[in-house]
Formats: structure tokens, C-alpha cells, sequence
């Protein structure tokens, strides 16, 4: 496998209450539904990942995650300082959960979204790109 079909890194995300530690599987289905109904139109999810310097490549509402790639150190770099702030959980949590679109206002309240990566593959492909430009 050539290094530029392993740019992919899968982001993981889980809806939870601030109040409690464990995620809420009900909260959980209602951001899988959302996220199906945002799917179909891919140009504004698409869109919220290129402001954060990622590609998207392709959403799994029944996985609650997200595919996506890099094809610079630039973006990687940015999109990491961006998890680590937590912009990037904030602004999925504002894309998911826009207010016009929730019947029950009740259902956002004390609302977070907490996202993960496997930090060591965003290194690894941190390098790998960084390696490549340096040739």
C-alpha cells in the first residue's frame, strides 16, 4: 500500500449531558439522525471540515464518524491545533445541533460532543507528509 492511500484518519464523535461522564444513547440517536439528514447534502459537511483544513472523504451516521484526509503538513498541523483547542467538537457540535433545525430545544440543553482520533496515525501521517515535502 502506497503512503498516499493511507492519509485517511477516521474522526469519532459522541453526544453527552456536561452533567454526567457517560455519553446519552438517546442524545447519541438524535445526532446519528441529524447527521443522515445533513448527509444528504454533503457540500455543507464537506465544507465544515475544509474550515477546519480537512478533506472530507466520506460520513458514517451508523458509525457516528467521519473520514478524512490530508494532502499537506499545513493541514494537518492546522487541524490538529484545532482538536486540541476543541474547536473542532465545538464547531461539529454547532453544525449538528442548529437550533432551527430541533423540535425540542429541551433535547440540546447541557449538550457536548466530544470527538477522538487515533493521534498516533495523525503523527504518523504528520511525518509522512512532512518526509514528502522535504524531498
Amino acid at each position: 500500500m502506497d503512503f498516499i492511500d493511507c492519509l485517511e484518519i477516521v474522526l469519532l464523535f459522541t453526544g453527552r449531558r456536561r452533567c454526567r461522564d457517560d455519553p446519552d444513547q438517546g442524545l447519541q440517536e438524535a445526532l446519528r439522525t441529524r447527521l443522515r439528514v445533513v448527509e444528504s447534502n454533503s457540500k455543507d459537511v464537506a465544507q465544515l471540515f475544509k474550515d477546519l483544513s480537512a478533506r472530507l472523504v466520506s460520513v458514517h451516521a451508523e458509525k457516528d464518524s467521519f473520514v478524512l484526509t490530508f494532502k499537506t503538513v499545513e493541514e494537518i498541523w492546522k487541524f490538529s491545533t484545532y482538536l486540541s483547542l476543541g474547536y473542532v467538537a465545538r464547531c461539529l457540535e454547532n453544525f449538528l445541533c442548529d437550533q432551527s433545525f430541533w423540535l425540542d430545544p429541551e433535547l440540546l440543553s447541557d449538550l457536548e460532543i466530544n470527538v477522538t482520533v487515533d493521534e498516533e496515525h495523525l503523527a504518523t501521517l504528520y511525518l509522512g507528509l512532512l518526509l514528502q515535502e522535504g524531498q
